[in-house]
């Protein structure tokens, strides 16, 4: 029982940042989606940048309950899962990826895990 506790203790931060970020993702995707977009009525770009607002306070407060229940040196360095997903996203855009993007955020991601699961304790 105790080592399923000790799991979810790991599991449920990066549950919690990969919201945020997701967030953070969605909201870039809905402002990139705005800003290609030309002829947009008022009222859609009102409600288009009022939906990237209203991601972003929900952001907020996702890295609120992160902050308040978990240290610092756990939570943040998984901010940097922004990166593959951006990587996915850019990618769906058809914009230029050469492979030092590719070999960069592998090595980041890797280096994220290696830094959250070999802390000490």
């Amino acid at each position: 029982m105790l080592i399923q506790k000790r799991a979810d203790f790991k599991m449920m931060p990066l549950i919690i940042v990969l919201s945020a970020v997701t967030i953070n993702i969605i909201g870039a995707v809905v402002l990139k989606e705005l800003a290609m977009r030309s002829g947009l009525s008022s009222v859609s770009l009102i409600l288009g940048i009022a939906l990237v607002i209203g991601l972003n306070g929900l952001r907020f407060v996702i890295w609120g309950v992160a902050h308040s229940r978990y240290p610092l040196n756990l939570t943040y360095p998984f901010t940097s899962l922004f990166f593959p997903l951006l990587l996915a996203v850019s990618y769906y855009y058809d914009e230029p990826l050469p492979w030092t993007k590719w070999v960069g955020t592998i090595l980041i991601t890797i280096g994220v895990f290696w830094l959250v699961w070999n802390r000490e304790q």
